[in-house]
């Protein structure tokens, strides 16, 4: 029997020029559901320190971050609102006993695409 290893090594990956925004945020949603929520933090709190930019793959790295924080601790620092189409990020936080606490107060709201 191979290893995972040696198959994946002699895999060969085609890619096209333009990204498809669902494939995007279902590349990543598969890949952060096998995080723990202590790295889903360093992981959201890394992208606030980067910056808040607007972009529309920034959107959707936030709206997969909200699911699975919803998923994790029941609640998230993030707010989606279908009504004005945007994502509020209400900044960056600490886990704690009862899931997390804000390590500040910074509000950034971005437009939804």
């Amino acid at each position: 029997m191979k290893d995972s290893y040696s198959e994946i090594k002699n895999t060969i990956l085609h890619f096209c020029e333009d990204i498809d925004v669902d494939d995007f945020a279902e590349f990543h949603l598969h890949r952060l559901v096998y995080e723990t929520t202590e790295s889903l933090v360093r992981l959201y709190n890394q992208e606030i320190d980067i910056g808040i930019t607007g972009e529309k793959l920034q959107i959707l790295y936030f709206i997969i971050f909200h699911k699975l924080f919803i998923r994790n601790l029941g609640k998230s620092p993030i707010v989606l609102s279908s009504e004005t189409k945007s994502v509020q990020v209400k900044g960056k936080i600490s886990l704690t006993n009862n899931g997390f606490e804000f390590q500040n107060e910074s509000r950034s709201f971005l437009k939804l695409v």
